[in-house]
């Protein structure tokens, strides 16, 4: 074997050795979730007040008393779609509503 050959195996030897694995790296998940995480429940429309509802991004206070007081009228809501008779929410707002409010 003469020198070139062994300063190339060496040389390979040492590159392979010292850059982790790629296949090491395709096998960890794409996202990590730490234990100290929260997962958040989603906010029952039938139990929730007017301060609660305003926490949700695209209710202010006015839509808020209005799905609490339409409740109180008319009963529990079986559905979020039934969002749609309060005067103010359309399909579009009950949309960005769902990943955030069930009805139970």
């Amino acid at each position: 074997m003469n020198k070139t050959t062994f300063t190339l195996i060496i040389f390979t030897l040492l590159i392979t050795c010292s850059v982790p694995s790629f296949s090491a790296e395709l096998n960890k998940p794409f996202v990590e979730i730490d234990e100290s995480m929260e997962v958040q429940a989603k906010l029952n429309v039938n139990e929730a007040d007017v301060s609660q509802l305003t926490k949700i991004k695209g209710l202010g206070p006015k839509k808020a008393q209005a799905i609490v007081s339409y409740i109180s009228e008319n009963g529990k809501l079986t559905s979020l779609d039934e969002l749609v008779n309060i005067k103010g929410i359309g399909t579009k707002l009950v949309k960005k509503l769902t990943p955030f409010l069930t009805a139970e």
